[in-house]
């Protein structure tokens, strides 16, 4: 198997373990469901099931990136693998805040509840992934500064203003940057201010 596929298999599992649902048959049952008539044990079975599951397969995964790691011969797989997973950990992000945005719709205390859940259950996924991309020696990072450095963002958007000292500076930052060492691995996601004398809007002022 070349580097490339160990890689992508690597991503490929990280989703199934994050995304995978408890075990069914045919019928649509669980195994501990059959085991058990009782609503509240049968549920409480399929999570623990269901947990310890997701922490063997986290295990292997965690071994499988200390290899990549470790192995001078693997380092070539370790940024696409990388990537990779920090795609997975921006949907993770991503949908958290969907939640929370859904969350704010409804009145209903259960509906809220629900949402919570959610929200938790993508944060702990996101723990997941940080944990193997810190394996693999990669670490988030927002820089210190409010002025653009091009090989440290990448610009998704511009906002207007008619401050002159606001030129290229970060208006919103949407995602973190990654790196490994100094090698950045995926720059921080910023819209930024461009001057445009004829900016109109609140950010329509002097600098003085």
């Amino acid at each position: 198997m070349d580097i490339q596929a160990m890689s992508t298999n690597v991503i490929e599992s990280t989703s199934q373990v994050l995304d995978a649902p408890p075990r069914t048959d045919s019928s649509g049952a669980s195994d501990v469901t059959r085991e058990s008539a009782n609503p509240l044990a049968t549920l409480i079975l399929e999570r623990v099931s269901a947990l310890e599951a997701r922490a063997s397969l986290l295990d292997a995964l965690h071994a499988e990136c200390r290899r990549y790691a470790e192995n001078a011969h693997l380092h070539n797989a370790v940024l696409p693998m990388a990537r990779g997973l920090i795609a997975i950990d921006d949907r993770r992000r991503q949908n958290a805040a969907a939640a929370r945005e859904q969350a704010k719709l409804h009145t209903d205390p259960r509906l809220r509840a629900a949402y919570a859940d959610v929200v938790r259950a993508h944060q702990a996924d996101r723990i997941d992934v940080e944990e193997l991309l810190h394996i693999l020696g990669v670490v988030s990072f927002r820089t210190v500064s409010d002025r653009f450095d091009a090989s440290m963002h990448k610009c998704l958007s511009r906002v207007p203003t008619s401050v002159v000292d606001a030129h290229l500076t970060i208006a919103h930052r949407h995602l973190p940057g990654y790196r490994r060492g100094e090698l950045v691995v995926r720059p921080e996601y910023v819209t930024v201010h461009v001057h445009t004398p004829a900016a109109t809007g609140p950010d329509q002022r002097r600098s003085t």
